[in-house]
């Protein structure tokens, strides 16, 4: 957690090129390393998760430690892979990438984001998915549940947020 968020911000400090460039964990790399993983670990490292009447989806909670570790793995594999492509020279690839691309992929996951810190708004439980239709029914069909209080004091935060936003420029 905390070694994820800094240590990479103190190596750029000296090796990297960009001030501008966000460096550690961020949602859109944290999105596409869950939907990477996600129902990937087998029957011997959890068990538990094959279990009759189990969602194989939360892998993550029932065996963090083999999920942690694939988790590392794939990061260490991604790191072998970029500096290979350092050497290799391949940051001209990414100029294939067409900006539609790019901005299409942006829009996806700040869509699947907010709707995954509605429920903090709303004050339930939201099963996760990667379907944004099966989210908004899931939020849809459990709206009866809303917590007022929570949705208030949201909606509060909310409008001093943009307050501030409003005011500052």
């Amino acid at each position: 957690g905390l070694y994820a968020a800094c240590v990479p911000a103190f190596v750029y400090a000296f090796l990297g090129q960009s001030r501008q460039l966000a460096v550690g964990p961020v949602a859109m790399v944290s999105l596409i390393v869950e939907a990477g993983l996600r129902g990937t670990l087998t029957k011997e490292e959890c068990p538990q998760s094959f279990a009759p009447g189990v969602d194989i989806q939360e892998q993550a909670e029932m065996c963090p430690e083999a999920y942690a570790r694939l988790a590392f793995t794939t990061a260490a594999t991604i790191g072998v892979f970029m500096i290979v492509g350092c050497f290799l020279k391949a940051g001209f690839l990414v100029s294939f990438l067409g900006h539609p691309v790019t901005n299409g992929f942006t829009s996806g996951a700040a869509i699947i984001i907010g709707l995954s810190q509605l429920k903090y708004i709303l004050g339930y439980n939201i099963p996760k998915s990667q379907i944004i239709f099966e989210t908004l029914y899931n939020i849809c069909s459990q709206l009866g549940e809303t917590n007022y209080m929570t949705v208030i004091l949201g909606i509060i935060w909310l409008l001093y947020l943009w307050g501030n936003k409003y005011f500052a420029g």
